[in-house]
């Protein structure tokens, strides 16, 4: 199931291209960075985990632009005490497949800072629980899909903001993203429903001509 689901976005997506030109003021985007994720209802702290993918951003207006994409992400929470075992973590992996759109102000021809926001859907690829049992590492993979499993897809808004230095290749950005998860993916021992809630933070580069942003004339009869 999550792979037709997956499919279909990536399909979706693809089929975006052809409506934008090639000379039209676009990017192709190369995003790593850190994510910190926890659950809602868990009770637990971030886990630290690592972010990383592609996108293409394709300018729609003028200062309005579109960017999707695909990317990995950790996710999952950090409890400390657990039936009497430490050190419990759960670690989600998943795919996830944003669409923002983008607000983009030029301050300086040198710099832009941008928000953006929009859905996204991710596709769990990994799950997993890791705990000290007398004093030994203990680690259980978790099902995706089916009875108490992990569920497969994990639907999200997410919201973020991006500082923009213009390079000879494009721009160097620094972005920071807030998702909260609008799907349950996991129910805990008291039967809590549990969405994942994370931040991602890191370094995105730009490839493309730097586009000048059209700010509105002055009329000078009107001074």
């Amino acid at each position: 199931m999550r792979y037709s689901v997956y499919a279909i976005v990536l399909t979706a997506i693809l089929s975006v291209g052809p409506f934008f030109s090639a000379d039209a003021q676009n990017y192709f985007n190369l995003k790593i960075g850190t994510s910190l994720y926890s659950q809602t209802n868990s009770g637990g702290s971030p886990i630290v985990g690592f972010i990383g993918g592609l996108s293409y951003e394709p300018k729609l207006a003028n200062k309005i632009w579109l960017e999707v994409g695909a990317r990995y992400v950790d996710k999952g929470t950090r409890i400390g005490t657990v039936a009497n075992v430490t050190q419990f973590t759960t670690r989600l992996r998943y795919v996830d497949i944003p669409v923002y759109v983008k607000y983009t102000y030029e301050v300086r021809n040198f710099f832009t800072w941008a928000v953006y926001g929009g859905p996204s859907i991710g596709i769990a690829t990994g799950a997993r629980n890791r705990f000290f049992s007398i004093g030994q590492p203990v680690v259980i993979d978790i099902p995706i899909g089916g009875t108490g499993g992990l569920n497969p897809t994990d639907f999200a808004a997410n919201l973020g903001g991006e500082l923009n230095f213009k390079t000879g290749y494009g721009y160097v950005s620094l972005f920071t993203e807030f998702q909260y998860g609008l799907s349950t993916v996991l129910s805990d021992l008291a039967g809590n429903s549990l969405n994942n809630i994370g931040l991602n933070i890191g370094l995105k580069l730009k490839l493309g001509k730097r586009t000048e942003i059209e700010e509105a004339p002055i009329d000078l009869n009107r001074l």
